[in-house]
C-alpha cells in the first residue's frame, strides 16, 4: 500500500503484482490443478477469517462502550443532588475496576489500529482475488469442460 500525499487531502493507491497472480494461474494450468484449487474455496475461507475478526474486534468495541457507559452512570449517581450529599463518596471496588479500564487508553489504541490493518489486509485481498480470477481467465481451456 502506497500513500500518495499532495497538499491537504491524503489518497491511498493499493496495488497488487499481476505477474503473481498470472504465474499462479499458469502453474495451476500446466499442471491441471485449477479445478482442485478452486474445490478448496480459498477465497471463501480467508473472507470468513477476516469476517470472524472484524466481528471479534467488533465485540471488543462494544464491551469497551459498555463500560464507559457504566462508569458515566456511576459518576452520575454520585454527582446528583442526593447522591452525592454527603460530597466525595468513596468509589466501589467495582467502580475502581471500570474507572482502571477507562484510563487505559492503550487499549482503545490498538483497537484501532486492529480495525485499520483488518480493513487495509480485507482490500489487499480484494485486489489479490481479482488479479487471480482475472488471470485465471488467461490459461481457461475451453476444448475440456
Amino acid at each position: 500500500m502506497l500513500k500518495v500525499v499532495k497538499g491537504a487531502p491524503t489518497r491511498e493507491i493499493y496495488f497488487t503484482d499481476d505477474g503473481f497472480a498470472m504465474g499462479v494461474a499458469y502453474c495451476l494450468a500446466i499442471l491441471k490443478q485449477t479445478k482442485k484449487n478452486d474445490a478448496l474455496h480459498w477465497q471463501d475461507t480467508i473472507n470468513a477469517k477476516l469476517a470472524a475478526d472484524a466481528k471479534v474486534v467488533e465485540d471488543q468495541l462494544q464491551e469497551r462502550k459498555l463500560k464507559e457507559q457504566k462508569l458515566k452512570d456511576a459518576q452520575k449517581k454520585r454527582s446528583s443532588w442526593l447522591g452525592g450529599f454527603g460530597s466525595k463518596a468513596k468509589l466501589t471496588k467495582e467502580e475502581e475496576d471500570v474507572q482502571d479500564e477507562y484510563d487505559n487508553y492503550q487499549e482503545v489504541h490498538t483497537l484501532q489500529l486492529t480495525t485499520k490493518k483488518l480493513e487495509s489486509t480485507k482490500r489487499e485481498y480484494e485486489q489479490l482475488f481479482y488479479s487471480m480470477d482475472g488471470a485465471a481467465i488467461f490459461f481457461k481451456r475451453t476444448d475440456v469442460d
